[in-house]
């Protein structure tokens, strides 16, 4: 039997004020502004709400439902709607539709019918040069101090967030944390790229991620073409060897990178990544590989430090990226080594002890990655420009 403990946190995000629903508009309905993910060549918009209702957008003359097999859903608090790129690109603008719906039954003729309202977006696609992009990881369930470290930034083209925006995966509610983030960043107004990182794959609701976060039919490594950018998202699951005590037997990320290193070398069959548009290969992980920059190699880490040589060895073979963006150190430093499939930036710094985040803005431009480390406030506090 479950317990109730339990029950009460699978409940959906606001379901305890259905009843202050009446009248509601999209304004009110929104816990933060849509975001727009992008996953190989499609926009995933992320939409969360408050409390149970029906989502739509629009894009142009179309409509998108985000139906599941047909059924449009209302009981998670994050909708998702896969929309093609070059259609968004076009439009340069999206419409979100909410209409709360705070029952459920089997026959809605005698349901109360709540009015829908609208809110449209504004959208720009990435330019072709002068790529501005803010890079976060490790924000360890913290957003005000986040948000206002991109605020204090600067404008951005590109929103990369890099894994650890949770503590654990611990209550259904927090799985909506980066599409709120993303959201509250960007005010879905350009394009965010996702990557989960080790601290997401812990807690008892680990398993359900993928329905709150962007994915490529389930799985969270992926491609992901931009115009003149291309980049490999790639996902180094949990930070220790998977027979370590702290997991209990409870994940089994040897396999999954075992997939990953399938994932590299057939995508290379695709050849999107050399087209004559692409000026900039990135790739992006939460943690660093090989997984022991400016660490030791534990013993019993080594099956790590193997399937990561493999994956250095194919992506410098097979992609020649420029940069890899990482995390997970939680402190900035840019390690190159010939081993390496491409410099390393670790971009993100957590100060926990004085709560106080900071991230990183690269800027691709003229066949040059221009990298700068920022405090908390938006300052530059080291800056470096890798040649590519």
């Amino acid at each position: 039997m479950i317990s109730f403990k339990k029950f009460f946190l699978m409940l959906p995000a606001g379901v305890l004020s259905i009843f202050a629903l009446r009248g509601a508009d999209a304004d009110s309905l929104l816990k933060a502004p849509p975001a727009v993910f992008a996953v190989e060549e499609c926009y995933q918009i992320l939409v969360t709400t408050r409390s149970p209702a029906l989502v739509r957008i629009s894009v142009g003359d179309n409509f998108y439902s985000g139906h599941i097999n047909g059924v449009r859903p209302t009981s998670r608090s994050v909708h998702r709607f896969s929309v093609p790129m070059d259609e968004l690109n076009k439009a340069g603008r999206y419409t979100v539709y909410c209409r709360p719906l705070p029952v459920r039954e089997p026959y809605m003729r005698h349901v109360r019918r709540y009015e829908e309202s609208a809110r449209s977006y504004d959208f720009r696609k990435l330019p072709d040069d002068n790529i501005r992009i803010f890079h976060v990881a490790d924000t360890h369930s913290r957003i005000d101090q986040v948000v206002q470290n991109a605020l204090s930034s600067g404008a951005f083209d590109l929103l990369v967030l890099n894994g650890d925006l949770i503590e654990t995966s611990g209550r259904i509610d927090v799985l909506e944390t980066p599409a709120v983030l993303a959201g509250k960043m960007t005010k879905g107004a350009v394009p965010v790229i996702y990557s989960r990182g080790n601290h997401e794959l812990r807690g008892p609701f680990a398993e359900e991620l993928p329905r709150y976060v962007p994915n490529r039919d389930g799985k969270l490594y992926y491609g992901v073409k931009l115009g003149a950018l291309w980049c490999m998202v790639l996902d180094g699951g949990e930070d220790k060897a998977d027979s370590h005590p702290a997991y209990g037997d409870t994940i089994d990320c040897t396999a999954y990178r075992r997939e990953q290193l399938a994932f590299i070398r057939k995508r290379a069959e695709n050849k999107d990544f050399c087209t004559p548009s692409v000026k900039y290969r990135l790739l992006i992980c939460h943690i660093p590989f090989p997984r022991y920059v400016g660490k030791s190699a534990a013993d019993e880490e080594k099956r790590l430090f193997t399937v990561y040589g493999e994956w250095s060895r194919s992506l410098k073979k097979l992609y020649a990226p420029h940069l890899l963006l990482s995390g997970h150190v939680h402190r900035f430093a840019i390690e190159k080594n010939p081993e390496f499939p491409c410099p390393v930036v670790m971009g993100a710094k957590l100060d926990k002890k004085a709560d106080l985040f900071s991230g990183a803005r690269i800027t691709l431009s003229k066949g040059k990655g221009h990298i700068e480390f920022l405090d908390h406030n938006g300052k530059t506090l080291e800056k470096e420009t890798v040649i590519f």
